[in-house]
């Protein structure tokens, strides 16, 4: 059994020296771009960037991942997390329109909106990046993992309709899952427990610190027990603790 793992491992890091690493380059450039290009425009068009916050909490609350205190089912989110991926790679099967693009410009951008969201209503972005980073190590890379097989599979694919490429899709197909299985799923389970049980206590770390005293200054009835031991307090406020893009379901994480 040791020896079937090693081989599979062995097998998974020489994928990642085929062409499948310029893919993951690429994707990981574009999303760290496209972030700074949200915050660009959320703070150029806040009353547009606050409507898509508040779009978005509701659409977590439906998929029964967060609840109006913002605590996070776990499974819920792991389930949510796992069958995003499952579609941004999916997505690579239809050939030459590279949807897993779309895919990739949406929850980048909504990051980066989402962090302009927060200085617009003069939070700092602590809150915002302790609401995040504790889960956001573990599943952002799983997100760009995931989006990147995405569109090497669709330039795969698209070869193989222009010039019937043989023997290339086999062993794709194995590479592709071998990622998924051995990096992809234990990054989301880590990211689900982390955004479950760490990011709400690290949030709240951070806003009794600067959440509080901002909301202070600008007459704000809250306490800071209030928001410490209630984190629906910020919910009602349009402010969810330990939410982020990388929770979408449907074009993403």
């Amino acid at each position: 059994m040791m020896d079937w793992l090693e081989q599979q491992r062995t097998r998974l890091h020489g994928f990642y020296r085929t062409e499948y690493r310029y893919s993951l380059r690429i994707t990981a450039i574009a999303f760290g771009a496209l972030i700074l290009l949200g915050f660009a425009v959320s703070l150029l068009l806040p009353d547009l960037a606050d409507q898509l916050f508040l779009q978005f909490a509701q659409q977590m609350a439906e998929l029964g991942i967060m609840d109006t205190t913002g605590r996070v089912d776990v499974l819920a989110l792991f389930g949510n997390n796992v069958r995003a991926t499952v579609f941004s790679i999916a997505y690579g099967f239809i050939p030459f329109i590279y949807l897993p693009a779309l895919s990739i410009g949406i929850n980048s951008l909504l990051l980066g909106l989402f962090a302009g969201v927060y200085v617009n209503n003069g939070i700092s972005l602590l809150a915002y990046f302790a609401g995040i980073v504790p889960h956001g190590v573990f599943e952002l890379p799983a997100l760009i993992l995931a989006l990147s097989s995405g569109i090497y599979l669709c330039r795969k694919v698209t070869d193989y309709v222009r010039h019937n490429k043989k023997g290339v899709m086999g062993p794709l197909m194995k590479d592709l899952l071998r990622l998924f299985v051995m990096h992809i799923i234990p990054l989301l389970v880590a990211a689900a427990v982390m955004e479950a049980y760490v990011n709400t206590t690290a949030f709240e770390a951070v806003s009794v610190k600067t959440l509080v005293p901002q909301r202070a200054a600008k007459g704000a009835p809250h306490e800071r027990e209030e928001c410490t031991k209630h984190p629906g307090a910020f919910w009602q406020h349009g402010i969810q603790p330990g939410s982020d893009a990388t929770a979408s379901a449907g074009t993403g994480l």
